[in-house]
């Protein structure tokens, strides 16, 4: 090509040869020809791959692909409550940093090939168990009346927007609803209903499903508001979404963060019996998994 184009310059120098203007215009032809075929042929930087383990949507702003040498910062922002991570990169140990916004910070420099970054989790949680006491020691009490024990048995949950997580305020049937990760189930439901709770960026899809017709369900935000000395929760609870009836055949795909180790999205709905159940949204720290918590 260039070669072409210096016959064909020279060719007209001949016939304008006295022309210093044409001759520098055919010049400049030249040197942008020469510019041009430089920045096309200039060598591709290779770049090396990064291995996730299946987790990439975990990690804020990850690639697939980066060049030897580059520096990458990476944010986990998958936090499971009462849980430990550890990151490796090629099996070794990475030193990482928290922040409460972002979750873990993870950096480290591409090397020349390619690399398996893994995350370790590990539950924390320690159960003790509750000791009975002796019998004669704890004389039995028959001062409650069938009347209180008939109201204990009628609890109907707090409605109002600050709501207690106690154990004993919460239904021992399990939950109509089931959550899982998107990426898991949703080829199974050509039709679905959507919400997007959060547009951070952060945000990880879910999917609400139900074997029965659920009324009144909700996406709530939880706000953590106090927490007493016999580890009693106070959330204030706000409703972010409200679907009349959530169906076997169409489930609810939310797009919601987690960030941190106390749970800031929950859903609520009316059982058959007519009873608010409420939920928090938390990742069990055991395999990664979504869980509801009832509260």
């Amino acid at each position: 090509m260039k070669k072409h184009i210096e016959k064909h310059i020279k060719k007209h120098m001949k016939k304008i040869s006295g022309s210093r203007i044409a001759a520098a215009v055919l010049m400049m032809i030249l040197i942008l020809n020469s510019a041009v075929c430089m920045s096309g042929c200039s060598p591709k930087v290779k770049t090396y791959n990064v291995d996730y383990c299946g987790g990439k949507s975990f990690y804020t702003d990850a690639e697939d692909a980066y060049r030897p040498g580059e520096e990458v910062t990476l944010y986990y922002h998958i936090i499971a409550t009462d849980t430990d991570y550890s990151f490796y990169l090629d099996g070794e140990l990475l030193n990482v940093t928290y922040d409460a916004y972002n979750g873990y910070v993870i950096r480290f420099t591409m090397p020349e090939h390619d690399v398996k970054l893994e995350c370790e989790m590990k539950n924390t949680m320690e159960y003790i168990p509750e000791t009975e006491p002796e019998s004669e020691n704890m004389p039995e009490d028959t001062s409650e009346t069938e009347s209180e024990s008939n109201n204990a048995a009628e609890y109907e949950p707090e409605t109002k927007s600050k709501i207690k997580n106690k154990k004993t305020d919460v239904s021992d049937t399990e939950p109509e609803i089931s959550v899982y990760w998107a990426y898991d189930v949703l080829s199974q439901y050509p039709d679905y209903e959507e919400f997007i709770a959060d547009e951070s960026g952060q945000q990880e899809s879910v999917v609400f499903t139900t074997n029965v017709d659920v009324s009144n369900f909700k996406v709530t935000a939880l706000t953590l508001e106090d927490v007493s000395e016999d580890g009693k929760i106070t959330f204030s609870v706000e409703d972010l979404y409200v679907l009349d009836t959530l169906t076997p055949e169409r489930p609810l795909v939310a797009a919601i963060p987690f960030f941190g180790a106390i749970p800031t999205y929950g859903i609520s709905y009316e059982d058959n019996d007519g009873t608010v159940r409420n939920f928090t949204v938390e990742v069990s720290g055991k395999d990664g998994s979504l869980i509801l918590q009832e509260f």
